[in-house]
């Protein structure tokens, strides 16, 4: 939690989550009913589309939150094997650029490297 509190982002809970949702459904004016609770209506808008994804699943809110979050993490994760990957590939091409075969001994053929440096 207070790694959170030093990056400045708020956390809210499930209940205050459908509270909110609720509230904007009664009113049908998401902005005015953001600017009451004090959240953005990015922030408040994108609660009301999780509440109605989850509503077609028959899920709840909090789930479908829970899903959002699980799915984000994993598509950071992609991308960091990725760009992990590229990087094997880039050197792997250098040590052949190099003279050097990735099945070959390394014994001798350092060797020659160095010595030509």
């Amino acid at each position: 939690m207070e790694d959170k509190a030093r990056s400045g982002r708020r956390t809210y809970d499930s209940g205050f989550k459908e509270r909110a949702v609720a509230m904007a459904a009664e009113s049908n004016n998401v902005a005015e009913t953001a600017r009451q609770l004090g959240v953005g209506y990015s922030l408040l808008n994108s609660w009301r589309n999780a509440a109605e994804l989850a509503r077609s699943k028959g899920q709840g809110l909090a789930m479908a939150l829970e899903e959002r979050a699980r799915l984000a993490a994993l598509e950071k994760e992609v991308a960091q094997l990725r760009e992990e990957n590229e990087i094997l590939k880039k050197g792997s091409s250098d040590i052949r650029v190099g003279g050097i075969a990735p099945d070959q001994s390394l014994g001798r053929v350092d060797v020659r490297i160095l010595s030509l440096r």
